[in-house]
């Protein structure tokens, strides 16, 4: 099945790299948001010929977090949805960038720039299909439906998440979610598990190092306190999952907030946060009920207060079946495309597919990428584009 999608390359191309200079830095992060990156796009899908339907949210910050919905309708009776997120996490300590991260530099096959694979390489993919369909005038055999989401990177309540509750998704409607890479699109990714984000204070009673039993060292029993919940947690919940990639639940103790300024001061306070990573065979509230019963013996032994907060929940149960229609649809195309079948697979990571799973949907996820996104010196190969697009548009045909 041969199709000459290159011959688009370099308008898309154009399109892209002015896209990307373009800061759509999450403003959880300390960024603008995605509005003048949606300006930019929405302006060029209208440049293609397509419809396109705006859905913007304010969000607690005053800014304007827009949603765009595009597509080409054939009056088909099943629809294949593209799911993209247009915002980034922020570039990081910008003396590591060999280039400046908003201003893209292809080298090579490559193009560098915070953005350029998470999410970018998946819309200029998906921007490259449909600007190809429209100039042949090719009759797909399901309609195309593209939302370009934000606020991904920070948890999706201006996006995805409030677009499931506007039933902007309807029946015999089917999800690909280009944002995650497994060994270079050899495995589609058809569950996800739960993620969840606790902070643990530990309130003490701070006083001189050189006095500490007129103190209550918070930074010595967090330091006890968060190991034992990790020694508990892995003990406890330690089934293997051999199709999950890793294959067990992960709880990992990550940042930790400065507590004083002073070496010789004690801290009377101390706060550690945790980043697990479920499997779906394990009860959310069993984990946070083990880790109370902890807590309370803390604070009942060392004389503390101890305030744990759930900073995020999301919770994935659903998988998508191998023998979903979507899952179907792509497996035979990459085949197609790419001369293997890929085999079905879970991971760590979350993506827009466990909350349309949690909702009902089949969602697969693939892309081709070398798993740069959030790095340092970020960058998608441009062959990379062209070849998903290629995969992509198989997917409408067979």
């Amino acid at each position: 099945m041969h199709h000459n999608i290159e011959q688009y390359k370099n308008n898309v191309l154009n399109f892209f790299l002015k896209f990307l200079e373009i800061d759509a830095v999450n403003p959880s992060f300390g960024g603008r948001g995605e509005y003048e990156r949606a300006n930019f796009l929405e302006n060029y899908l209208e440049e293609l010929g397509l419809k396109v339907t705006r859905i913007d949210y304010k969000d607690d910050k005053g800014y304007i977090r827009p949603n765009i919905i595009t597509g080409i309708d054939n009056r088909r009776d099943k629809s294949i949805w593209f799911l993209l997120h247009l915002d980034t996490v922020d570039p990081g300590n910008l003396d590591l960038w060999k280039y400046d991260p908003f201003k893209p530099v292809i080298v090579d096959d490559k193009i560098f720039g915070r953005g350029s694979e998470d999410n970018g390489q998946a819309i200029a993919s998906v921007l490259l299909l449909l600007k190809y369909i429209l100039d042949k005038n090719i009759d797909i055999k399901y309609n195309l439906k593209v939302a370009f989401v934000s606020d991904e990177e920070a948890g999706s309540k201006y996006g995805i998440k409030k677009l499931l509750k506007e039933n902007i998704f309807k029946e015999n409607e089917y999800f690909i979610v280009p944002d995650a890479s497994i060994e270079n699109g050899r495995f589609i990714e058809i569950a996800e598990k739960s993620i969840v984000w606790l902070k643990i204070r530990v309130i003490g009673k701070q006083g001189h190092a050189a006095m500490p039993d007129h103190a209550i060292n918070a930074s010595r029993i967090s330091m006890k306190l968060c190991l034992e919940i990790d020694e508990f947690l892995h003990r406890k919940y330690s089934k293997r999952n051999d199709f999950f990639n890793p294959p067990i639940s992960t709880f990992e103790i990550t940042k930790r907030e400065r507590n004083v300024n002073s070496i010789n001061i004690i801290p009377g306070e101390d706060v550690t946060y945790f980043d697990f990573r479920v499997l779906p065979e394990y009860n959310i509230d069993d984990i946070l009920n083990d880790i109370y019963k902890i807590k309370n013996k803390y604070e009942k032994n060392y004389n503390v207060r101890v305030e744990i907060e759930c900073i995020a929940r999301d919770e994935c149960y659903k998988i998508t079946s191998p023998n979903s229609f979507i899952y179907k649809i792509l497996e035979k195309s990459i085949e197609i495309n790419r001369g293997f079948k890929p085999k079905p697979i879970g991971i760590g990571g979350g993506t827009y597919a466990r909350y349309l799973r949690n909702k009902g949907y089949d969602a697969v996820v693939w892309q081709t990428t070398e798993n740069k996104a959030h790095q340092v010196n970020e960058y998608c190969r441009i062959s990379n584009i062209l070849e998903d697009a290629k995969v992509f548009l198989t997917c409408f045909l067979i």
